[in-house]
């Protein structure tokens, strides 16, 4: 691998576009962590009440008929 040639040519390489890499990076993930998390409490609640432990629920409409 070949050194820059130029203090140009340093600058261009430390002032390209992955410098907020890692804070995209970040903010990307904390998004979808929340989304995840937010998706699992509604699965919760709609579980509790689709399904109850005695089998009765909305969920017994569909696979009685």
């Amino acid at each position: 691998m070949s050194a820059p040639a130029h203090d140009s040519d340093l600058r261009a390489l430390r002032s390209g576009p992955s410098r907020g890499a890692p804070l995209v990076g970040s903010a990307g993930d904390f998004v979808e962590r929340y989304e995840f998390g937010v998706r699992g409490c509604f699965a919760a609640i709609v579980a509790a009440r689709s399904f109850t432990p005695e089998g009765d629920g909305e969920a017994k409409t569909p696979l009685t008929t």
